[in-house]
């Protein structure tokens, strides 16, 4: 359904597919960089849960508990606190994988640079659309999907799984993860606000 990824995206999906995620697998989209919580105002969704508040809201959800293998779609501008969470074992026994840092694009390593003197044919390149398409496409096929309505990149994969499953869930700071199949709250970014948990 809908846009595929190009070739090159396909083989990095695929690569990292076999490489750390066999077999059933979900997916978490954790808004916890750097960018997002230094501007939580424009977003006008409040703060996004912490990456705790979204594993503990996993572990006490049989939707999500259950799986051994959780892809994490984040950036690698986090702190460290929360990069040494992502290493460890979750609650209920799940292995947290993400894509190797040396495939995503930093925020950081781009500011400034003349794009005429990056070569953007290498293999080795990565940009923030690809970063994109590869996490989106990891998070399209997995079992399931969490989100924070917040996100616009949450909200898309939150429409790919109610066509496509039927159902998304979405976190909310401090609150039970909430199984949606209302195909209109897929597009409420203040979904959150709204629940008057923030």
């Amino acid at each position: 359904m809908g846009l595929k990824p190009a070739a090159r995206a396909r083989a990095r999906v695929s690569s990292i597919q076999a490489r750390l995620l066999s077999g059933k697998y979900g997916c978490l989209h954790a808004r916890i960089e750097t960018d997002m919580l230094n501007d939580v105002k424009a977003n006008q969704a409040g703060r996004p849960p912490s990456l705790n508040e979204l594993l503990a809201a996993m572990a006490s959800s049989r939707a999500t508990n259950g799986t051994r293998t959780v892809f994490v779609a984040v950036g690698n501008d986090i702190t460290n606190a929360d990069n040494k969470t992502l290493s460890a074992p979750t609650a209920w026994g799940g292995r947290l994988v993400r894509v190797p840092s040396e495939m995503k694009a930093a925020h950081a390593k781009i500011r400034g640079v003349h794009w005429g003197s990056v070569d953007t044919s290498s293999d080795t390149y990565t940009d923030h659309t690809l970063s994109s398409i590869v996490d989106g496409t990891l998070c399209r096929e997995a079992a399931w999907f969490v989100g924070w309505p917040g996100s616009t990149f949450a909200r898309l994969l939150a429409f790919y799984h109610l066509k496509a499953h039927g159902a998304w869930h979405a976190t909310c700071r401090k609150s039970e993860l909430s199984t949606r199949v209302d195909s209109a709250s897929w597009q409420k970014h203040t979904m959150c606000l709204d629940q008057e948990v923030v």
